[in-house]
């Protein structure tokens, strides 16, 4: 399941896998950026929700990301991407699936399963495998990705569905 943010001014397109929403969210908010909370009328179904709405960005319901906001969330993002390492940074830590579950069940160590931005296919292995992953080492190699995340947050606020 994905979150697909659709900007409000001109319907463009931006996609991010849950995991990675999360990421991107969090990371903007280490780096300064102070929620202001999501806004919804109706639900993607036509369901009113005005007056039980908490301004989650977890939720994909089709709540809008003001423009002044989607700004912030950039501005943080700006000034997060130098210290967001390159992916050889982190390529210690990565192995195949059956590496990782062979070496995980001898060392006991917990094993955590990562699929980059669209890259989960379930007919084939082509899940990264981490262990013991923080925030950074998570999105080493999507600082062209969240390049242009920013670049389409600068361009308005936008639902996210």
């Amino acid at each position: 399941m994905g979150m697909d943010l659709t900007r409000v001014r001109d319907g463009a397109y931006f996609r991010w896998n849950r995991s990675y929403w999360f990421a991107v969210l969090e990371l903007a908010y280490q780096y300064g950026w102070q929620p202001m909370g999501t806004e919804l009328k109706y639900d993607k179904y036509g369901h009113d929700r005005s007056s039980d709405w908490n301004g989650d960005y977890r939720l994909n319901c089709g709540q809008t990301i003001t423009p002044q906001d989607a700004r912030r969330i950039a501005d943080a993002l700006e000034r997060a991407l130098p210290d967001v390492p390159a992916e050889e940074a982190v390529t210690a830590k990565m192995t195949t699936y059956e590496g990782a579950r062979a070496r995980s069940c001898q060392a006991d160590q917990p094993v955590i399963l990562i699929a980059g931005p669209n890259s989960y296919s379930p007919r084939r292995f082509e899940l990264e495998v981490w262990q013991e992953v923080n925030l950074f080492e998570k999105l080493a190699g999507t600082q062209d990705y969240i390049r242009e995340f920013i670049q389409y947050l600068r361009g308005g606020g936008c639902r996210i569905l």
